[in-house]
């Protein structure tokens, strides 16, 4: 079940899906979008990119048996297929008659994108002396601390009062996208939320922005491409430089709020004409490689289990080989609370340990042992990547099969069958549909998922009526 969560989370950050989801009219509409079209066109595989090109310039209706032709190798054929069925599923192109044209609204923007034209996206530029300089290490700063100050929200809503509040807008959100749960005024973190917390800082990102427009413009899909399209646009800026708000619709103006809330672009004022993309906006539109080298650390470890902290600005974390833990970044030091046994801190410095109960109050909340394993390895020093601790890798997948082998579900038990006929019928009709959970032949006893007692309970009054 928690793997299907994972799953489910994965792709509900992926832009891909989000997009190949949509209405065919929506699709149309974003590709109108330079930003969009090439935003896009960088999140396809290497093969649809290379048959994008290909076709770019291709005004007519190109034979699909041609383009059957092109994979060089009879291995190469899912590679081609897969191709072939991402640029039909995200609204690239069309097939007819045995023949695939692009997208007429995306082939024009594509080519303005790739080779220039069309009006400027920056706007226009006024020439005014700067009264507050905003660099990029400020932006960069600005980004971090914003979507910490998410992190630690979301981390620390344990059905307690929380030291520090955030903007309406985005704890709204998070309940609003199942991260955060309000029972009552009391808000409180999820079992999506803790899988939330473990997930790469661009993909949580994308998973907070693509689930606002779901909730929010749920009734009004014409809104969806303005703003996907804006935060394409933000994403192809550059760090330090300004951008108008001039030219950009009411909806979009709103929209440039809800991204202000978690640090994808900087704005003075809330009224500000001018707004700066951030490190945080750039990095949507970077493809994802290797997330294992996300961050670097400062902590070495020896075999020999001893472990050297040194103390620049931001230390991440690293695992040791028996089974401790350092770290000393704020919002590390509380997502790791979530599954590890804090033992005590320094000025700097935080040392805890993972044990099997900590690790299993992580499973209970929907984590799995993938996400731990690739949650510590991307944080940890470079020169752990390669050399995670096969036994502690090892040990967190025996406690998550641990956990797994015994699971409690509610039930409804069946007895008091006056004969062997009566208890058969209702056994064979809640084992055909997939409801029984247990049964013993002797005893005539069945016990079906409490959730689905009332289809089983009104079939059992229809048999007897019958009989």
């Amino acid at each position: 079940m928690a793997a299907a969560e994972e799953s489910h989370l994965k792709a509900a950050a992926d832009v891909k899906q989000f997009v190949s989801d949509q209405p065919k009219l929506v699709q149309q509409a974003l590709y109108k979008y330079e930003a969009a079209a090439l935003g896009i066109f960088r999140h396809l595989r290497i093969q649809s990119k290379h048959y994008v090109m290909r076709l770019l310039h291709v005004e007519q209706p190109f034979p699909v048996s041609f383009i059957d032709r092109w994979p060089s190798k009879k291995s190469h054929e899912k590679i081609h297929q897969e191709a072939f069925e991402e640029i039909i599923r995200l609204g690239l192109g069309s097939q007819l008659d045995g023949s695939l044209n692009l997208e007429p609204a995306f082939r024009k923007s594509l080519r303005i994108a790739l080779q220039g034209g069309g009006a400027s996206w920056r706007g226009p530029l006024k020439p005014e002396k700067a009264k507050h300089v905003v660099d990029g290490e400020f932006l960069s700063n600005y980004s971090k601390e914003k979507w910490e100050a998410v992190l630690l929200y979301i981390v620390r809503s344990r059905g307690s009062e929380q030291e520090h509040e955030i903007e309406a807008r985005v704890r709204n959100n998070l309940i609003g996208i199942g991260v955060l749960s309000n029972d009552s005024g009391l808000v409180s973190i999820t079992r999506k939320g803790f899988q939330f917390l473990l997930m790469e800082t661009q993909d949580q990102l994308w998973y907070y922005i693509l689930g606002y427009i779901r909730h929010t413009q749920a009734n009004a899909p014409q809104h969806v491409a303005e703003l996907l399209a804006l935060v394409f646009k933000i994403s192809m800026g550059q760090l330090g430089k300004d951008y108008p708000t001039e030219g950009l619709s009411e909806i979009q103006r709103g929209f440039l709020k809800v991204l202000t809330d978690i640090g994808i672009v900087y704005r003075r004022k809330s009224k500000s004409s001018r707004y700066y993309p951030s490190s945080s906006g750039l990095s949507l539109n970077q493809i994802q490689t290797d997330t294992t080298h996300a961050n670097n650390g400062y902590i070495v470890t020896e075999t020999n289990y001893r472990i050297y902290a040194y103390n620049p600005t931001d230390l991440q974390v690293v695992i040791v080989y028996n089974n401790h833990i350092l770290c000393v970044d704020k919002t590390l030091k509380a997502v790791l609370s979530l599954f590890v046994t804090l033992n005590f801190r320094l000025p700097g410095l935080t040392v805890g340990e993972i044990t099997r109960e900590s690790i299993n109050n992580a499973f209970q909340r929907g984590v799995t042992a993938k996400q731990l394993h690739t949650y510590l390895q991307s944080h940890g020093h470079p020169q752990m990547h390669n050399s995670f601790p096969s036994a502690v890798k090892q040990q967190l997948r025996l406690w998550e099969e641990e956990s797994m082998r015994l699971q409690s579900e509610l039930g409804t038990l069946y007895s008091g069958f006056q004969t062997f006929k009566d208890y058969d019928t209702l056994r064979n009709f809640a084992r055909d549909i997939g409801y029984l959970l247990w049964c013993d032949d002797l005893q005539k006893l069945v016990l079906v998922s409490k959730c689905h007692h009332k289809e089983v309970a009104t079939h059992w009054k229809e048999y007897k009526a019958r009989k």
